[in-house]
């Protein structure tokens, strides 16, 4: 009898034991899984951040291109209308000067035919006299 009041005991022990270490565990168990949870839960909030940052820096990017483009485009539109202008100025300046031209062609003006007009009676004096002698 006695062995078997010992051999119980041990058992109950045992069992005692066995279901200790069995909740030991599975509360080791349960913590690892909230653990691994939590870790996983921070790496997706961190992901989600770092997502967000992303897509600030981009979309801030993507405005200061939009703003150089701005800026290049008021360039080009300046530039051109300099240009446009320069032409223009360089149009005038030409006409001016084939009207200037053509004008020195037609002949003298008032102060030089003034100037020149006794001159002038003379040569057509002299040229009569050639083209008489000629004839």
């Amino acid at each position: 009898r006695r062995e078997e009041d010992t051999i119980r005991r041990y058992a109950e022990e045992r069992d005692m034991k066995d279901k200790l270490e069995e909740e030991r565990r599975l509360k080791k168990l349960k913590r690892d899984q909230t653990d691994m949870r939590d870790y996983l839960a921070t790496q997706v909030k961190n992901k989600h951040q770092k997502d967000e940052i992303d897509k600030e820096v981009v979309g801030e990017q993507a405005k200061l291109w939009q703003l150089d483009r701005e800026a290049f485009a008021r360039e080009e539109a300046q530039l051109s209308q300099k240009m446009k202008d320069q032409t223009v100025h360089n149009q005038q300046l030409l006409q001016r000067q084939i009207d200037e031209a053509r004008n020195k062609k037609k002949g003298m003006d008032g102060i030089e035919y003034s100037i020149n007009k006794t001159y002038l009676k003379t040569i057509r004096a002299k040229k009569h006299e050639i083209l008489k002698e000629g004839e």
